[in-house]
């Protein structure tokens, strides 16, 4: 299978092409509970991680959610 390029919080790593966003996370032993993804500065959310195909060269962000009103 082919390999892209993705980052991760500013950290390179080289993935599956045809990964999605949840499959990277469970690959990098990132727990998905509590925490919010971006890819290119565009909020992905929890239930759309596992429909987002990462690309070559994606900039990923993961922060703690924040919730509150």
């Amino acid at each position: 299978m082919s390999k892209i390029f993705v980052s991760i919080n500013d950290q390179n790593h080289e993935i599956d092409a045809g990964s999605n966003l949840e499959e990277l996370l469970l690959r990098e032993d990132i727990c998905s509970d509590g925490i919010a993804t971006a890819v290119n500065n565009i909020f992905v959310p929890k239930s759309e991680r596992s429909n987002h195909i990462m690309q070559n060269k994606d900039s990923v962000i993961i922060f703690s959610a924040i919730t509150g009103g």
